[in-house]
């Protein structure tokens, strides 16, 4: 009977690894200013914003990083975008499994940042006196 148990409660925390839970992020969107960009040697890609200081967007579509590069880098103008996210769930490139190395070799990790996993970001711009 205590061998059931133990199987059955590890059988549970398994399954309840196997995502990013009941409160995870399906789809979201921000609008913020990107604070800092950064590229992992796993290529992985993280993108900062200046008002959340607990989450940190990723990616590993190179593609992707390089709309947010773009943007950042845009000496012309201040760069606030809408970025949308959703939770990193497991199974994917940005989370592979439950083993993932601890030194941040697989995918998206942070040990002290909420990662979620950057979907699409746009730059926002500000209509001009022309189209008012």
């Amino acid at each position: 009977m205590v061998k059931r148990l133990g199987l059955l409660l590890v059988v549970v925390l398994m399954v309840g690894a196997c995502g990013a839970g009941p409160h995870s992020v399906q789809d979201g969107a921000l609008r913020d200013t990107i604070f800092a960009i950064e590229t992992k040697k796993n290529g992985s890609h993280f993108v900062w914003m200046t008002h959340d200081d607990a989450g940190v967007y990723c990616t590993m579509d190179d593609a992707l990083f390089a709309k947010a590069a773009a943007i950042f880098n845009n000496k012309g103008a201040v760069p606030e975008v809408i970025l949308k996210y959703i939770s990193a769930n497991v199974g994917t490139a940005e989370n592979p499994d439950l083993f993932q190395s601890q030194f941040g070799t697989a995918g998206c990790s942070h040990d002290e940042a909420v990662v979620y996993v950057m979907t699409d970001i746009s730059p926002i711009t500000e209509p001009t006196a022309e189209s008012q």
